[in-house]
């Protein structure tokens, strides 16, 4: 399967947001931000968007995911997966809709 992360932009203000708060010192850098945000979607991409202490919310029309990055990063996303191709491949695309430094719901 084939993973992608986006960042939809209705987070696109929280998302520059938690660039700028962690590129700034004395404890951050351009080089800790752009790390975090590797390792951010690395590990989206390596889970396929469900890493082991994701939790699902299922009470709305559209399940999404709440996610505890790091000790001060919360995001929520949605999952959608396509088919491709006529083997049964299948894309997946999360997509990242809030960022916060607090706890999600």
């Amino acid at each position: 399967m084939k993973t992608v992360v986006e960042i939809h932009r209705s987070a696109a203000v929280e998302y520059f947001d938690w660039i700028q708060r962690n590129s700034q010192p004395p404890f951050g850098s351009r080089d800790i931000a752009q790390v975090f945000d590797d390792e951010l979607r690395a590990e989206l991409i390596r889970t396929d968007g469900l890493p082991a202490n994701a939790v699902q919310n299922t009470s709305f029309a559209i399940p999404y995911w709440i996610w505890r990055f790091n000790s001060n990063t919360w995001i929520r996303y949605v999952i959608k997966d396509r088919s491709t191709g006529l083997f049964g491949g299948v894309s997946r695309r999360v997509i990242i809709t809030d960022f916060s430094e607090t706890r999600l719901s």
